[in-house]
């Protein structure tokens, strides 16, 4: 079988580039971002803050977990941002199997304690 021609090969070598590294980037950049913006703009809160964060479940979920802001600002130290069953935080996921492998130690729960739950 013969090989693909010069122009097939830098056609594949572009497509990778510009889908594996420059789109792949910016949507990573978008995403990081909107963590910061949107979660300060829209969503729900289930703690009370003296700052405007909220949890956005479409940031949420793009970014594995980072969306759950209001959760994050109530609670910074903690390794866990999902604090609800359904809020899926894969970045803790993550961090539960290093634990689990022996490869994190003296990870930050959730302080409950010290967040009021926002009632209205």
């Amino acid at each position: 079988m013969p090989a693909g021609s010069a122009i097939e090969a830098l056609q594949l070598g572009l497509s990778v580039l510009i889908w594996g590294v420059f789109v792949r980037t910016v949507l990573v950049w978008h995403i990081t971002w909107s963590v910061n913006s949107v979660t300060h703009l829209w969503g729900y809160r289930n703690y009370d803050t003296d700052e405007s964060s909220r949890n956005n479940v479409i940031i949420g979920f793009l970014s594995n977990g980072e969306g759950w802001h209001n959760n994050h600002h109530a609670d910074p130290r903690s390794a866990r941002h999902g604090h609800l069953w359904w809020e899926f935080d894969v970045t803790w996921l993550t961090i539960r199997l290093l634990v689990a492998l022996g490869l994190a130690h003296k990870v930050a729960m959730p302080n409950r304690m010290t967040a009021r739950i926002h009632s209205g």
